[in-house]
């Protein structure tokens, strides 16, 4: 099912509202070649991705895809979903396509269609066909063209809104070689380094192969079977739906030979994993793991050095690659490789005349007056809080 609202008044740009997987499906090819002409993009926007997303996590939500059209080409694009949230104080929220497993997301809007950004938020205050409370765009990258336009957007209008700081997530600029990145550490993390791979190179056995192919996804499954991700339910295998998710991306990502799988064998058995999508001159780790039984190898470590040292090298599809994303928040462990970090905010869009418009004034205006001025009562709120927004 989708929705076409009428074009703007002097604009050639007309929106669609996309409730249905098989119209999402449908525009595929049209959502591939905005991708691939954005004017900023990550892995998690591309259509496979949002198609695997959409087959495996929207269970109890509704989603509603924002395209903005300029005749037969598609000139933005905006993925978001509609589930209701809080116990006692209900609100209908729209919220971008972000979870656990993905942690980055960006406003697709073609190269000097910038423009597109209005067009989609125009319609999402005058035009939308389902009611909503709040609209939360989390995981956007700080000072990026999304960051930019849709606060310059928002701005320029009467629409109520708030931004806070989310994600920390740090990345390593690529140097000319080995001995730069070693030399681009600290003094004791370049020995660990040192030696904790003299000690893999003394493990005749050990073989670090690149896997480009969607069957990656089986030594992933038995790494991931037998890490301490799956004692926590966090693993690519804790859930037939997690799987089934990543089972989509990888075929999708070979597909576009977008796929860099890093594998850890000992004595031909998987012992570490890496998963990786290419997206331009970016490497993104989406993620990682290692049987904890090779711990004590410090699998998971030799593999990340040795893959490292392969993208600063001349490896084929690794050559042309100028930066690596860690993904996630800043965990000490990737601080240790590179202290670049890459800030990204949450957008919060408010109705006015609706239930949200009072979570509004409560989070922006109330809670900043109590937080400086009676800290005891601000403590109380933020218990209050996890009560109003807990979701169903």
């Amino acid at each position: 099912m989708s929705v076409s609202s009428k074009k703007p008044q002097d604009q050639d740009l007309h929106v669609e509202a996309v409730l249905s997987f098989d119209r999402f499906l449908q525009v595929s090819s049209e959502w591939e070649d905005l991708y691939n002409n954005a004017e900023s993009c990550v892995p998690m926007l591309s259509h496979g991705w949002l198609a695997g997303w959409w087959n495996s996590f929207s269970k109890g939500k509704n989603p509603y895809v924002i395209l903005v059209w300029n005749s037969n080409k598609l000139a933005g694009a905006l993925p978001l979903l509609i589930e209701e949230q809080g116990r006692i104080f209900r609100l209908r929220v729209m919220k971008a396509w972000v979870n656990t497993w993905v942690d980055r997301f960006v406003f697709l809007s073609r190269e000097g269609e910038s423009r597109s950004v209005e067009v989609a938020v125009r319609h999402l205050m005058n035009d939308c066909q389902v009611s909503w409370d709040i609209v939360n765009i989390p995981r956007i990258e700080k000072y990026s063209f999304t960051d930019r336009r849709l606060s310059e957007v928002l701005k320029n209008s009467s629409v109520k809104f708030g931004t806070e700081d989310e994600l920390i997530s740090p990345y390593l600029v690529l140097p000319g070689s080995w001995e730069e990145v070693l030399l681009s550490v600290s003094p004791s993390f370049r020995q660990s380094i040192k030696r904790k791979l003299r000690a893999a190179d003394k493990i005749e056995a050990l073989n670090v192969k690149i896997l480009t192919d969607k069957d990656c996804i089986d030594p992933i499954t038995e790494i991931s079977l037998e890490s301490w991700q799956h004692k926590n339910n966090t693993s690519i295998a804790s859930r037939p739906e997690i799987k089934r998710f990543y089972e989509t991306i990888l075929e999708e990502s070979s597909r576009r030979n977008e796929l860099i799988c890093a594998l850890l064998e000992i004595d031909g058995d998987p012992a570490a994993f890496e998963l990786n999508i290419i997206c331009g001159k970016t490497l993104h780790n989406l993620k990682l793991g290692f049987k904890e039984k090779y711990s004590d190898l410090s699998a998971g470590f030799v593999l990340k050095s040795n893959l490292i040292k392969k993208m600063v090298g001349d490896e084929g599809l690794l050559s042309n690659l100028s930066e690596y994303d860690f993904m996630g928040v800043a965990e000490p462990y990737k601080l240790n490789w590179s202290k670049s970090v890459r800030e990204h905010m949450n957008y919060e869009i408010y109705r006015s005349y609706s239930k949200g418009i009072l979570i509004f004034y409560l989070k922006y205006k109330v809670k900043p007056y109590i937080k400086d001025n009676v800290p005891t009562v601000f403590n109380f709120l933020k218990k209050l809080k996890s009560i109003i927004f807990k979701s169903k």
